[in-house]
């Protein structure tokens, strides 16, 4: 197992950020923020990061949402502060709610 770690000075956050994921080709960073939700970003060279888009999620609640890049870096899976689970799509920006059956 190769431990790479990576440090961003991102200046177009100005709020809290409460957990991120890099795909793994080290080309999309995903932040979640306690501000609006979750802040896609291009990796430009070795230490820049260029917006690409935001994706508007509950955040009232005020705590911490996990995000994870999956499908290769195709998709982004997210949680909510009312426990539902979300998987939103890098190039149409469409959000698939996941539905849990509970038995």
């Amino acid at each position: 197992m190769i431990l790479l770690s990576i440090s961003f000075s991102l200046k177009h956050i100005d709020h809290d950020s409460a957990d991120a994921s890099l795909t793994d080709d080290g080309q999309l960073l995903v932040v979640s923020n306690m501000r609006s939700g979750f802040e896609v970003f291009s990796i430009k060279g070795s230490v820049e990061a260029e917006p690409e888009f935001d994706v508007l999620q509950d955040v009232s609640a005020g705590r911490p949402i996990p995000v994870r890049f999956i499908h290769g870096g195709q998709a982004f899976l997210s949680g909510t502060s009312h426990g539902q689970v979300n998987l939103w799509a890098i190039d149409s920006r469409l959000k698939q709610p996941l539905v849990m059956e509970s038995k």
